[in-house]
């Protein structure tokens, strides 16, 4: 009996020590087979790519959780100006008594953490709070193109000097509203505190622009975004009473303007011109948009023996914009999407997520250019007769990023835009 466990463990142990062994199986076979019939992986980089810069239609930027307020003069992409709207709501009823003294009104807000300015962010930025004259509706949709002047007239609320480098995240950025205001609220019609509705008809909200800045500061209405009102009772002057009106829940609505005057930049006379010239312009906010083609991709068909393994869209950055990345930052991320038989948006297979989400590519700081996986999108037009369409290439969150980047074309001499196709030919 117990010569038969040990040998029962001498098998078990012999069994543990070929598995935990390391093996490289790399030629594993190559020995077996005729040179003529191994399969070696080819890399071509010669098929054409083509891209072409194009502006942005426009965007909608209502019901957003952060806005964008400034000036740009961007020494390649020219002036962008961005502005924002919000609408508040009541924390509770409030009835203003005849016994209250309002003391100060302030808007605050908190600037978003990870990329609160760009631009140049050492100099002084005027903002200046208008209230609007129309009202806004959550249940509408509000684009980046509206035109400011249709939403207040010229009522200015209060103003303040802010230095975007100063602004902390503990401490809140705060613009001291006229005292008018208060008095206007104390003079309210019975009722106008009673619900969100009826208040939002008697003060329909606000509007924010920069004046004589040269950078964008972006805002959170996530992490608190409000109006202060500061007041006492005259029977107890010490006492010191706030109240606040909130601008975060869904029923209020958010929204950015933006403005680009790109007749001063590096590409004006490129935008959707349909001429591909040696580099091409993405710009956040609305701006610009980059479109890809590959003319030429159906010329693969012909090759009956060629076995795809993997597609690789490569998109270098030009040296003469990261120069400038300490001020104007390239676009972290960029998604590329489809185009449909009806000109719509067509999501790639390679970025829609298990979860329905889709992802773009991130900006390698090291290789200084953009990355992306195309294996499925070449393969269904070399293989399933897919039409061969052009591709969009946009900044992640446009509506909200103040980013941009500039990249080398197919045409450019210097460092070209281009694919990368792994593949074996099949010789029988």
């Amino acid at each position: 009996m117990r010569a038969k466990q040990i040998l029962f463990l001498s098998v078990i142990l012999s069994f543990f020590f070929i598995f935990s062994c390391n093996y490289n199986d790399e030629g594993i076979g190559e020995n077996l087979l005729p040179d003529e019939d191994i399969l070696k992986p080819l890399l071509s980089d010669t098929i054409t790519v083509e891209l072409y810069t194009e502006r942005v239609d426009t965007l909608a930027t209502s019901q957003v959780t952060k806005v964008i307020v400034g000036q740009s003069n961007d020494p390649i992409f020219g002036y962008t100006e961005a502005s924002f709207a919000l609408q508040f709501d009541l924390t509770s009823n409030f009835t203003f008594k005849d016994d209250i003294v309002i003391e100060d009104i302030h808007l605050n807000m908190y600037h978003a953490v990870g990329d609160s300015a760009y631009g140049v962010t050492n100099r002084v930025m005027n903002l200046e709070v208008y209230e609007l004259s129309e009202q806004l509706f959550s249940d509408s949709t509000y684009y980046s193109n509206l035109q400011a002047e249709s939403l207040h007239n010229g009522n200015l609320l209060g103003s303040s000097a802010v230095y975007p480098l100063e602004l902390t995240d503990s401490i809140p950025m705060r613009i001291p509203l006229t005292n008018e205001l208060g008095t206007r609220f104390m003079q309210a019609p019975e009722g106008s505190f009673d619900n969100d509705t009826v208040f939002q008809k008697f003060f329909k909200g606000i509007y924010v622009k920069a004046s004589g800045s040269d950078a964008l500061l972006k805002l959170s209405i996530d992490t608190g975004a409000y109006i202060l009102i500061n007041y006492h009772n005259t029977s107890a002057p010490d006492t010191k009473l706030e109240y606040r009106l909130y601008c975060m829940n869904s029923n209020n609505t958010k929204l950015n303007l933006y403005s680009h005057d790109y007749s001063q930049s590096w590409f004006a006379e490129q935008i959707n011109s349909g001429v591909q010239s040696n580099y091409a312009y993405i710009q956040g906010l609305a701006g610009t948009k980059v479109k890809i083609r590959f003319p030429y991709l159906e010329t693969l068909k012909t090759l009956d023996k060629l076995n795809l393994y993997r597609a690789e869209l490569i998109l270098p950055v030009a040296e003469e914009s990261y120069s400038l990345s300490s001020k104007y930052p390239e676009a972290k991320s960029l998604m590329l999407t489809g185009e449909d038989s009806d000109g719509g948006l067509e999501f790639l297979q390679e970025y829609l997520t298990s979860s329905g989400s889709y992802s773009g590519e991130y900006f390698n700081e090291t290789d200084l250019n953009y990355s992306f996986n195309l294996t499925k999108y070449i393969h269904s037009v070399l293989y399933e007769e897919k039409e061969n369409r052009p591709l969009t290439l946009s900044i992640i969150g446009g509506s909200t990023n103040m980013y941009r980047t500039v990249l080398h074309t197919g045409k450019n001499d210097i460092k070209r835009a281009k694919i990368v196709l792994t593949y074996t030919e099949l010789t029988k």
